[in-house]
Formats: C-alpha cells, structure tokens, sequence
C-alpha cells in the first residue's frame, strides 16, 4: 500500500496532483527550485524539499535528485506530472528500479510512445492511418519534403507540447527550421531526433482519453477538441467534441481503444488523432501521461483522472463500465498564459501583486499562482487553468465569457484580453473549429475604452491629493489662475491627453470635468481608495478594483477587462533619441546563440540572435542592411526586457 508521494513537478499540475493525493489520504512531498518555494504548490504539500537550482536540467529534470530525495524521505511512489520526466522511459526504469512505484505507464510503453517516430510505426503496422511523413535520417530530410509538398512540419520525436516543432512553407527555410527544432528538443527533451510531415490543412486535433488496467482492459473516456492552438501550443479546449458525425466519433473511440490494448496500456493515456474536413482520421501520438487539458474530461465524467492514475498505482481496480461513461454537459478550458498581447505575446514576468478569479458553481480553477507569486524566465508561461462547465456549449461558452471577464490579475500581461476575442469568433461560437482558426482571426490589442481612461484619472487623481498640495500638482501647471488641468495617461501602448477640472460637493462628492479629444464627460467620483474606484457617468454607476505597483496603476472591470495604465509626465527631461538600429530586447531570458560578430556585415532580415524566455525561442532580426558597430550580450547570458543586445548601422 502506498503512503507517501513524491510530486516531480512545479505549478498548477503539482497543485492538482496534491489535492488528489490528500483527498485520497496518501502524504505528499513536493520538490521545488529556489524560485519556486513561495508558490502554492510548496505550501499545499505535507513535506517540500529544495532542489537548489532553478535551472530545469539540474532541478525538475534531475533524475539522480529526484531520486536520492525520495529514498531520504521516505517516498514509495512518483507522480511525474506533464513535462519535465513525465515521459522518459529511462527515469521510470529507474523509479521501478529503487522499489519506488512510478505513476504512469510501465517503462516498456513510454519508451514506445516516447519517440514519435516508433508510434508511427507501430500503429502503421496496426492498421491505424498516420499523416504523410517521413522518419528517415536528417540529412534527406529535403528531398522529402519535395515529395511530400510543402508547406511540412518538423516535429521533434520525442517532444511534446509544440516544442520542437516547426512549419516550413519553402524549401530555403528548411535548414534554419532544421537548426532550431533540434536545439529546443534537445534543450527540452534531451533527445534531438526530428521527423517530417505533411502539413494538413485545414485539419481538427482531437484526442481521446484512455485509462488501462495493464491486463488488457482499456477504456476511453470520451474526447476533447483541442484545435484552437497558437504557436503549436493549445489555448482553448473543450469536451465533447462539437459537430462530429456519430460515425467519426465512434472510429475515434475504437482505434483510441486499439491503441491501449495494442501497449496493454496501464494508466491514463491520450490518443492524439488529425481530423480533415472529410473526418478522415490520422493518428498522431500517444501521450503518455496526464494532459494539461485533463479538467475538462473530468468535468463531462465525474471522474477524478489523477485518482485514477492513484488507484492503478496501488493496485485498486477500477470499477468503470464503458457504457456508462457519457458526457454529461460540456466543458470548456482556456490557458491563462503569462505574455504580453501588445508585444506579439511575448513572455511576461514579475510580481503577480492580485489574482482574484470568481468563485462559482460551474467554474473551477486550476492554478499554479496566487497573489504575490513570483513569475520568472526559467519555465513556461502557464499560470493557471479556467474550466467552466454547464448543461450544453451555449451555456458552457456563455459561463467562459463570464469568468474571463471577472478574473481579475494585477502585475503581469496576459492573453486574457486574447481568450476574450477568441471566444467571441463567430466560427468558434459555430464549432466551426481548426488548427488554423486562431491565425486567420488577425486579431490586434484593442483599445481602451474611455471609460478606463477615467477611471485611471479618478484614481490617479486622487493618488496625487493624498501625497500633499505641493506633490499634487500636476505636471504642466500654470501659474495662472486656470481650472483646467491636464494629465497624459497611457493604457496598452497608446497614450491620451485628458484635460480636466474638479469641484467638490456638499454631500463629500466630486464632480469632475474630463475632456477626452472632443468629447467632454461628467462625472460623480464617489468612492476612491487604494483598492478601488467608483463613479458615476451619465446615471451609470462604474465599480473598479485597482491596485498600486510603484508607478504603475492596474485597473479590472467585468466589461471592460484588465488594464495596465501609467500617468506619463508633462515636464519629462529631454532624452536623447534612440539611434534607428539599436536593438533592444522586448523581454527577460537567456542568449541562446548570438548569430554575429563585431564589423560583420549584415542584410535585411538577417537573424541576429536568439533569445529563449519560458521555454520558447525568439530570433532578432536585423530591420536594414548594415555592420554591426556594437555587440553587448553573450551566449548563455540571462538579460532583462529593454537590455541593449546589438548595435547596427
């Protein structure tokens, strides 16, 4: 009987393993990188044990530490979690070896699913159809790609995620892709193998999730959609599967149940298919562990999926009948990353200063944060899971809209204002649904509406008041007598001169003048605090909450989302303009290579560098023709956003 579990991983899926662990009265041992030790997951574990570094490949991908931790403190069993180990044949070899139960597939099965290019080819010998491809050494991976057509897709084999993986639309970008695949899977995955594809589209991703006994009783547990992916990284999942034909379906269900009993499957599985807009079915993986997008099965079953894994590990049987599994309602997840909608979604850190998502039946949130959680370059950019949940999709997307709205997160940029757009994409709505659907919405950073710029006036407005009448006044003053005021405030990028002018009330409120271009707004000021902010405009009452971080004033309403503002100085000093070529990086991370040399010459769209920042990579290319007259960073070198990296002219 197993008492005590050693959770190998970080974040929202070490969270969730925790909870159903405690739930089921197993103790749990939680590991952690020093930058980690304050996030939940440390704190909801019985024991937590430094791993002493941050960097992924000497912590959570430390077998040997991973290892010696468990046999210190009494651990008999692993969960891997997704990521890092989660996969690896060798490190559950290992487990097993040292008499510690690893919670997953036996070692045999991952070492077969584990490399994309052996599950190809076994299930080409089942008779399950696979995409076009070609698994072949590297070096004729560009005849291939001439016979299967481009655009293709370079896949890393033993990756997952989208790490790894590239589209190549022509033969002169193969090398390069070539180049940058191997690097991430290596980075990633230890393991540099690539294989070619065919790149489908318009193409659905659809996965069926299993659970095996080991003695050759496999159940599915339904399907999820899972096509709206950017970068390769899935945004928003949903379950069951809309506008499917019963017929695909069902096919989906029992090749997902031949593949399991095929690997004599024990543990959870996910069978990954390509579906074409004919429904014909391809198979394309089988991961081997819990998914991120587990939630959402859980929610149409009723099913605990991590006490599943639980139960198998400890020798329980399961009690499942197939026929009673059915979908009960629908379930929609999004992602809440950590990046930056108005920078191309580049990576965000910081201080997450508020975290407030609401609380309510038909919602659930998985998170990894919490207020005050630190958020760093070393891992990737997931925060947290919001699962909503209700009787049909119309509701269930009705009740997903509600909770991106009333989540409230202050200190960092998200894709929240992203998720909102999406779910509001007429095709979407339709379950009209591809893998291509998120880069044909050509979707920019909205504006603000004005009423956010009022709030932030009324907010920093009296920000001001509070810090005495000589630091109150505003920037740009006359000294006149003149009841106009004026305050430049910038919100997502975009920069609005407000004029304004105030007049206290006889029952304590304040009404203020605002001149927005030619629009003129009265308002009613009737609460105003550190933490929020309410007024009255045109006989509607407005609620914000807000909070202070140094300088920066953030801002949440339901309707109008969250917001990041700054109150720009009228009487800043003269700054000296930056030169047209000088090139700066848009966020933290680590030099990965640095692709040129000092008084090298260099043509337009040349790359310059690469930068990885939560596990993605980002090239710097060169905007003009020129020599590089200044180079300030090094390979291996972690910078800060705006750092100075390459001077060109």
């Amino acid at each position: 009987m197993l008492k005590k579990i050693l959770i190998a991983n970080r974040g929202e899926i070490a969270s969730r393993i925790i909870r159903s662990c405690q739930d089921l009265g197993f103790e749990t041992l939680a590991v952690y990188s020093p930058i980690d030790r304050g996030m939940p997951f440390v704190k909801a574990a019985d024991q937590a044990i430094s791993l002493q570094s941050n960097d992924s490949a000497h912590s959570y991908l430390n077998a040997p530490l991973l290892l010696a931790i468990a046999q210190k403190y009494g651990a008999d069993a692993l969960h891997p979690g997704y990521g890092f180990l989660a996969e690896n044949a060798d490190f559950a070899k290992a487990c097993q070896d040292q008499g510690l139960v690893f919670i997953g597939p036996e070692p045999e099965t991952l070492a077969k699913m584990g490399s994309k290019i052996a599950a190809r080819q076994i299930m080409s010998a089942a008779g399950i159809p696979v995409v076009p491809g070609f698994e072949g050494p590297i070096s004729e991976f560009a005849a291939a790609a001439q016979t299967l057509g481009y655009p293709v897709l370079i896949k890393a084999s033993a990756g997952g995620g989208g790490r790894g993986m590239r589209l190549v639309r022509s033969p002169e970008d193969l090398d390069a892709a070539i180049e940058s695949a191997s690097r991430e899977a290596l980075k990633a995955f230890g393991d540099s193998s690539l294989l070619l594809e065919k790149y489908l589209s318009p193409v659905r991703h659809i996965e069926v999730q299993i659970v095996g006994d080991g003695k050759g009783k496999v159940w599915h547990l339904l399907e999820r959609e899972c096509s709206l992916q950017r970068r390769y990284q899935k945004v928003i999942e949903e379950a069951p599967a809309p506008n499917l034909t019963a017929e695909t379906r069902q096919k989906l269900y029992q090749w997902a149940l031949q593949v399991g009993e095929c690997l004599q499957y024990k543990s959870l599985g996910t069978v990954e298919f390509a579906v074409d807009s004919q429904e014909q079915i391809y198979f394309l993986e089988c991961n081997t562990r819990i998914q991120v997008e587990h939630p959402v099965s859980e929610a149409i079953t009723g099913l605990d999926l991590v006490g599943l894994q639980l139960q198998l590990a400890n020798n329980h049987a399961l009690e499942l009948v197939q026929d009673q599994i059915v979908a009960q309602g629908h379930a929609i997840e999004c992602r809440l990353y950590a990046e930056d909608p108005s920078h191309d979604f580049a990576p965000s850190t910081g201080s997450i200063t508020h975290f407030k998502p609401p609380q309510r039946n038909g919602y659930r949130c998985d998170a990894g944060i919490e207020s005050g959680s630190q958020i760093s370059v070393y891992y990737d950019a997931l925060l947290a899971k919001l699962i909503a949940h209700g009787p049909t999709r119309e509701l269930a997307l009705a009740r997903m809209m509600r909770y991106l709205k009333e989540t409230q997160i202050f200190g960092l940029k998200t894709n929240l204002p992203f998720l909102r757009a999406i779910l509001q994409n007429p095709k979407l709505q339709a379950g009209l649904l591809s893998t291509g659907l998120i880069g044909e919405m050509g979707w920019k950073m909205p504006l603000a509406d004005p009423v956010v710029y009022l709030a932030a006036l009324i907010a920093v407005h009296f920000q001001m008041r509070s810090k005495g009448p000589l630091k109150g006044i505003r920037a740009g003053f006359r000294n006149q007598v003149n009841p106009w005021n004026k305050t430049l405030i910038e919100i997502n990028l975009v920069q609005q001169e407000l004029e304004y002018k105030y007049e206290r009330s006889q029952d304590h409120t304040v009404q203020i003048q605002c001149r927005i271009a030619d629009c003129t707004y009265a308002i009613f000021a009737l609460e105003c605090s550190e933490n929020h902010v309410c007024f009255e405009l045109n006989q509607r009452f407005f609620h914000f909450e807000i909070c202070w971080q140094a300088e920066q004033l953030w801002l949440h309403h339901p309707e109008f989302g969250n917001f990041q503002a700054q109150c720009i100085s009228r009487l800043r000093p003269p700054q000296t303009a930056q030169a047209q070529n000088v090139y700066t990086s848009q966020m933290p991370g680590k030099i990965l290579k640095v692709l040129v040399q000092l008084n090298q010459a260099v043509a337009l769209h040349q790359p310059l560098l690469v930068i990885e920042s939560m596990k993605m990579e980002t090239q710097i290319l060169a905007q003009s023709d020129g020599i590089v007259t200044g180079l300030y960073v090094s390979e291996s070198q972690l910078i800060e956003s705006g750092t100075l990296c390459i001077e060109i002219q």
